[in-house]
């Protein structure tokens, strides 16, 4: 959608960059999931999700440049996804790969992806 509407060039390998994506879309798709088994309510599901994702939207690199954001924060960037994902996808998309920081970050994504799925395989309840 990227490169038909804006014009955005993928100097890299379209089957690389779909991986990428792959792997992120099934790694908040279990962090979904994992935060809502220890919720009850639809509204109470509606506020966890937007009290996990507001911050790491802001504060992982992908609206605001990490180094704008203080010092103190940068243990809290290390903790987000979302950081490594969009690092892995600025990688793949613009061409600039550096193996041992892409294997990083498919490596925590995947991290991410089997912990909070194994927590929601624990926790899920059908009720």
């Amino acid at each position: 959608l990227g490169k038909t509407v804006f014009g955005v060039e993928i100097t890299n390998n379209l089957m690389t960059v779909f991986m990428v994506v792959v792997l992120g879309s099934l790694t908040f798709i279990s962090l979904g999931y994992m935060c809502t088994t220890f919720v009850r309510t639809l509204d109470a599901g509606q506020s966890l999700m937007q009290t996990v994702q507001f911050p790491m939207i802001f504060l992982s690199g992908i609206f605001f440049p990490k180094e704008f954001l203080p010092s103190f924060l940068k243990p809290v960037i290390a903790f987000f996804p979302l950081t490594y994902l969009g690092n892995a996808l600025r990688s793949v998309m613009v061409g600039a790969i550096n193996w041992n920081d892409l294997g990083r970050d498919l490596f925590v994504l995947s991290c991410w992806l089997v912990g909070s799925f194994l927590v929601t395989l624990r926790f899920w309840k059908w009720e």
